[in-house]
């Protein structure tokens, strides 16, 4: 059984970076040695805790940790899947909006029989709508009775103080560990644009078209949220 700095170590040498920062360590800090539900404020900490496995293998006695993230973003789901498997750490995704029924129940046998150390879900396993998503969701502290004493991480990118409240009542959190932690990074620019429903999408995106003639694969890497569809 290692000491926690030992773990840090094992941990940045499997993901192949350099060290933890001061919140991730202080986050895990928390949920293995204090032993507290944890509510990090960050965009990126979804990645993160898929590291928790081998934390808690490397500092306890007993082999073999499971991280369960539940999230609705299919596409980051995947993703983060592939990304850790070519890593060499056991993930999966179980999600049926993406796999047949047949492969989704061979995948949770193999989850019952710990073959995966990172399992994926969306809350609702047959359909990406986010009402739904929402209503499964709200019954996620129904977990906590049949697991009382799993550590808890919630992740939220951007949260006002009713909608964080909100979250720790949802998952009966009671004075949990809050990290803090900026959005605002040197390598991140953020931009609000309103389209009006009388311009045309190629004139909004111009640029970026644009762009993506010139540099191609070499693009600057862009997200764009809108508030509808409609």
């Amino acid at each position: 059984m290692a000491d926690l700095v030992s773990a840090f170590q094992v941990v940045c040498e499997k993901f192949q970076i350099e060290t933890l920062n001061h919140h991730q360590k202080q986050a895990l800090l928390a949920i293995v040695k204090e032993k507290k539900r944890c509510f990090p404020k960050s965009s990126n900490w979804v990645w993160k805790i898929t590291n928790l496995p081998l934390i808690f293998d490397e500092v306890s006695s007993v082999r073999g940790h499971i991280v369960v993230v539940v999230s609705p973003l299919l596409n980051l789901i995947q993703d983060q899947v592939n990304t850790l498997q070519k890593l060499g750490i056991s993930a999966v995704s179980l999600s049926s909006v993406v796999e047949d029924e047949e492969d989704l129940e061979n995948k949770i046998k193999y989850v019952e029989n710990g073959r995966f150390s990172v399992v994926y879900a969306t809350g609702t396993s047959t359909t990406t709508d986010k009402a739904v998503f929402r209503e499964c969701y709200g019954r996620l502290h129904k977990l906590r009775s049949l697991a009382p004493h799993v550590k808890i991480v919630a992740l939220t990118a951007t949260a006002t103080s009713e909608t964080r409240k909100a979250i720790m009542d949802v998952l009966l959190m009671d004075n949990p560990y809050i990290i803090y932690e900026s959005p605002d990074k040197s390598n991140i620019a953020y931009s609000v644009l309103y389209m009006s429903r009388d311009e045309s999408l190629p004139k909004y995106f111009e640029w970026l078209v644009k762009e993506l003639l010139e540099h191609g694969i070499d693009t600057t890497r862009t997200i764009i949220y809108c508030q509808t569809i409609n």
